[in-house]
């Protein structure tokens, strides 16, 4: 069963196989015809993450550590029955700390707060039960899912840690309930009945851990009349409370919330793509549109000190027959876009703790840190 999520990974796929026409070129670029300053461009740094190249990837809390989840470095994607592998690297040196063949049928993977656990979710039968790995000797040490929350064709689809450190969840796919469950005896707490999406493919919690984010489609099939939705749930135990319910009429394909907690970013795709905005704890929630990429919004990530929006999509100018790819940095409150660099990406994008760095692949590449530049980074103190 593939979710939308991966909709929007093979489309990226499309774009690193040049099918979309996106352009080759690296290096600043500006929607208006006026290059910005140099200033303001990411550069590539000398550390690379080899083994795999990724469709799925993940940084630990604290920096220290970066999973990735892909097919095996050097792969030829044109011929079936190529390896996958999943590597964990130590940041600093690029290290491979574990790694282990897989099949296919990963879709998400997530770090403990302490970076010493890594979850996994996905519709093969090694990631199916949500399995638990111990970074450190790369040893299933327990699966998430146990017997009585299977089903029939048990699956997990996507996983979080909260930032307290108490609770992962993860989608129980079979029986549709979101599951919350002890990050430290991984015993489940409380399910939480989707009463919306009929897939639930991204959980994400807020800053303060009080409440989750639930992105998912509302039908298995993709029709029109079947927006997709996202859910604002209470996590308080042994209570379920949806504080929001929005649909769109245009498919969500990620979403983030601000540091602050205050804000809840969503990428979206088809039907004019952009950035919507929702300062969504309000009686009446306030809405901000960011009219970023035309096509589809496929990553953002806030920096840590709230005061930009790092979105990657796609775009075509109404005269042009190719589309192209593109980082965009924007100062999201004043809702002004400050530059746009031409580059191709495969989701997600990634940021250092300390909002110095990003981590992603580009064109046919294993992963790579890249240097904000310093008019992007925090402000000292």
């Amino acid at each position: 069963m593939l979710s939308q999520r991966w909709k929007w990974i093979g489309i990226g796929w499309l774009l690193m196989l040049g099918l979309v026409g996106s352009s080759p070129q690296l290096g600043p670029s500006s929607s208006a015809g006026e290059e910005p300053s140099s200033k303001l461009a990411i550069r590539s740094t000398k550390m690379l993450y080899r083994g795999v190249w990724p469709w799925e990837a993940a940084l630990s809390p604290g920096g220290e550590r970066l999973a990735a989840w892909g097919p095996v470095e050097g792969s030829d994607l044109n011929i079936p029955g190529y390896e996958w592998q999943l590597c964990v690297w130590d940041v600093k040196t690029g290290e491979v700390l574990f790694r282990r063949k897989t099949r296919g049928g990963l879709s998400q993977l997530a770090f403990s707060q302490n970076g010493k656990y890594l979850v996994t979710c996905g519709t093969a039968d090694e990631f199916a039960n949500a399995p638990v790995w111990d970074v450190s000797t790369g040893e299933k040490i327990t699966e998430l899912i146990d017997a009585d929350h299977r089903g029939e064709e048990p699956w997990s689809e996507c996983c979080a840690f909260s930032p307290d450190g108490e609770l992962v969840a993860t989608y129980l796919g079979s029986v549709r309930k979101i599951g919350l469950f002890d990050a430290k005896t991984w015993r489940l707490k409380q399910t939480i009945k989707v009463q919306g999406p009929r897939i639930v493919w991204s959980v994400i919690f807020t800053p303060d851990s009080r409440y989750l984010a639930a992105m998912g489609d509302t039908a298995l099939g993709r029709r029109p009349d079947n927006p997709d939705e996202v859910l604002i749930i209470s996590r308080i135990l042994d209570r379920q409370v949806v504080t929001d319910i929005k649909k769109f009429e245009s498919h969500p394909t990620c979403m983030a919330f601000s540091p602050s907690g205050q804000w809840l970013a969503i990428g979206m795709g088809d039907i004019g793509g952009g950035v919507k905005l929702i300062e969504w704890n309000r009686e009446q929630p306030k809405l901000i549109d960011l009219r970023t990429h035309n096509l589809a919004v496929l990553s953002l990530v806030f920096t840590p000190d709230n005061r930009f929006l790092l979105v990657y999509g796609m775009s075509r100018r109404k005269d042009d027959k190719v589309s192209k790819s593109s980082l965009q940095v924007w100062d999201w409150q004043e809702r002004k876009q400050l530059t746009e660099q031409e580059i191709k990406i495969r989701p997600p994008l990634l940021i250092s703790p300390d909002g110095k760095h990003l981590f992603f692949a580009g064109d046919n590449e294993v992963l790579r840190m890249w240097e904000l530049p310093e008019a992007l980074q925090p402000r000292k103190q």
